[in-house]
Parts: C-alpha cells; sequence; structure tokens
C-alpha cells in the first residue's frame, strides 16, 4: 500500500494507523492542514474492499475538508476519520479507543458524525472526549437544512451564470436522494418556483417528499439522465462515473452529497467537454460545515450570511473557469490553496495551548 507518495504530494501534515485487536478497530485519522485553525472531520464508517480503499478515502475527504473550510472563509482546516465496518467487532470499544485518540490530540482535531456513524455512537464518543461534536445539540441548529440552503444558493448562482436568470421559477430540477438535505432542498426549490423531480431508493420516502411539496416522482435509474435545467445529487459519492456522464441531460450539476465524480478531476473535464457547468461539492455543500463552526469557533447560533457566501464564491469560480477555459473542480482547488501557506513551517500548524 503506497503511503508517502500520496502525502508528500498534497501537503498532508499527519496520518494515524487506527488499530485494536480487541474491538476489530480498522482505518486512519487523517490531519491534512490546520494553517487556517484546528481540523474538521467527521468519522465515517462504511465497508471498505481493502486497507488501501479505506486509506484512499480517508485522504481524499479530508483534503475535501480543507477546501470546503478555505473557501468558506472558516478559521479551521480538514482532517478525517474513515473505519472500516466490516473489520469492527465490538463497536463500543473500537469508539473507546477514538476518543482516547482525540484526546491525545487535545483540539488540534474536531470530529463529529458522518456516514455510517449514528446518534447513539456521537453520544457515546462525547462521554469519552471533549473534541466531538453534538450535532444534535441545543443552538447548532437544523444542519441538513443549512447545506441545503448552501446548495440553493450554489443553484441561483449558478442559474444565473449560465442561463442568465435571476430566479428559479419555471426551471426543472432533479434530485437524487431525499434524506435529510435532499428533502429540505425539494422544499426550498419547490418554494422558489421551481418544478421539482425526485427520486430516493426507499420509495416510501420519495412518496412523501413529493407529496408535500408538489413534486415529481422518478424511478431512482433514471434520474440522472432526467432532462432538466438543474440535477442536484443529494445521495453518495461517486454516482457520476463516466458513463453517466455520457447520459446527462442538464446543463447544470449541483451536488450535495460528497465526492459524487467517480473520478474528481477527470470528471470535471468531461463535463466541461459536455457543456455542463459544475459547482463542486466541496463548494455547494458547505453550509452545515459554516454553521457548525460558527458554533464551535465563537457560539454563534445562526450563520445565514456566511451560508449566502457560497453564492458568491460560487459566481466568482464559474466566471474565472470560463475566462480561462478551465474545469471548475481546479479553479476551486486552486482558490482555496490560496488561502494556505504554502512551504509550511512547524509554526504555522495549529496546536492547541496546553
Amino acid at each position: 500500500m503506497e503511503i508517502f507518495a500520496p502525502l508528500s504530494a498534497d501537503g498532508y501534515e499527519e496520518a494515524l494507523v487506527l488499530h485494536d485487536a480487541g474491538s476489530g478497530l480498522n482505518g486512519f485519522l487523517v490531519v491534512h492542514d490546520t494553517t487556517r485553525g484546528p481540523a474538521l472531520g467527521g468519522i465515517r464508517i462504511r465497508a471498505y474492499g481493502s486497507d488501501q480503499e479505506c486509506w484512499s478515502e480517508a485522504l481524499r475527504l479530508a483534503r475535501l475538508m480543507t477546501l470546503k473550510t478555505a473557501l468558506a472563509g472558516l478559521a479551521v482546516g480538514g482532517g478525517k476519520i474513515v473505519l472500516r465496518a466490516n473489520a469492527m467487532s465490538d463497536r463500543r470499544r473500537a469508539l473507546t479507543m477514538i476518543a482516547r485518540y482525540l484526546e491525545l490530540y487535545g483540539g488540534r482535531f474536531y470530529t463529529a458524525g458522518d456516514l455510517g456513524t449514528t446518534a447513539e455512537d456521537i453520544a457515546f464518543l462525547r462521554q469519552h472526549t471533549r473534541w466531538c461534536a453534538d450535532e444534535t445539540a441545543d443552538g447548532v441548529g437544523d444542519l441538513y437544512l443549512a447545506t441545503a440552503r448552501g446548495v440553493l444558493h450554489a443553484v441561483n448562482a449558478a442559474v444565473r451564470h449560465t442561463l442568465g436568470k435571476d430566479s428559479l421559477e419555471g426551471l426543472h430540477i432533479a434530485i437524487q436522494g431525499v434524506g435529510g438535505v435532499g428533502a429540505r432542498l425539494v422544499e426550498l426549490a419547490s418554494q422558489a418556483g421551481a418544478r421539482v423531480s425526485l427520486a430516493d431508493l426507499a420509495a416510501a420516502r420519495a412518496a412523501s417528499v413529493a407529496a408535500r411539496a408538489g413534486a415529481r416522482v422518478v424511478a431512482p435509474a433514471d434520474i440522472l439522465a432526467t432532462a432538466c435545467d438543474v440535477l442536484a445529487p443529494c445521495a453518495t459519492s461517486g454516482v457520476l462515473d463516466a458513463a453517466a456522464i455520457a447520459g446527462l441531460r442538464t446543463r447544470i450539476v449541483v451536488p450535495a452529497a460528497n465526492a459524487v465524480l467517480a473520478a474528481e478531476e477527470h470528471g470535471a473535464v468531461q463535463l466541461a467537454a459536455r457543456a455542463v457547468v459544475y459547482v463542486p461539492d466541496f463548494v455547494a455543500n458547505a453550509g452545515a460545515v459554516i454553521q457548525g463552526a460558527g458554533l464551535l469557533l465563537d457560539g454563534r447560533r445562526e450563520s445565514p450570511e456566511q451560508i449566502a457566501g457560497i453564492a458568491a464564491t460560487t459566481t466568482a469560480i464559474l466566471a474565472e473557469a470560463a475566462a480561462s477555459a478551465r474545469n471548475t473542480v481546479a479553479v476551486a482547488e486552486e482558490l482555496a490553496l490560496s488561502r494556505l501557506a504554502r512551504d509550511k513551517r512547524p509554526e504555522d500548524l495549529y496546536w492547541p495551548r496546553r
């Protein structure tokens, strides 16, 4: 398994191999960048086919978190904890070990929930470490709604840039996945006057969300190829592979899900070649991170102005991509990395005072 080359290539600060034979804990804690402040990153627990697959996901998601927080203008950095669910035999003991690692960092790394974690997991972690955010605590607010609002700001900016329209009135938006974020995006888009088509693997949930918002249900297998003005993948990562991109019938893609491109840079090039305007997920879906970080850093319970700033960031990225004939992922990454210290010195890194 290649370890050091990717760490050096993309400026990672450190990584821990997480292992405990007694609990089946196997995974990685990755800190990508802390030059703007402590690393933020959730715990992802899912089945991986190999250690390499788990390692690659940890690296990718940690770096995406840095890009997301930098573009949002937050005084934090990015990291991630990724665990192999198919190796875990004693979940409570594994989480206890994670808590001990977080305590060793003493505030250099804050974690929270992510794919595969439960409210019970987070409650248990918080009994054993100070460095796990409680996303259900009073004052945090609805983080799903915060994400959906940010995505809608990105949609509005992309529509203005691409279609020259200042409103979503009468436009057709297709939404893949109507879980916490997707369901709220359906409601917001409908309230803004858009026609909404939606799909979800849970048929009853799709029907319920559609009925409340006056939306149309589409078969999950057909949603990515639905003819629409805007496509919003809100389900899971990797859904836009080469075949899916070739079948798109939309002018604009604005994801709420993380890492929707199966191959980030290659996928962005393919989308640009098809004249599909793509707003990178780490730009569009930053609403929850903005709101959560605001509470964590300075006690702000709501962050509407900062979340609304996603529109300006989106506009700047789309304008630069068009002017320079580059894809939007490359432009967004360049902008994010310009906000980080290059050639970092040890004193540039965030270490909490003891």
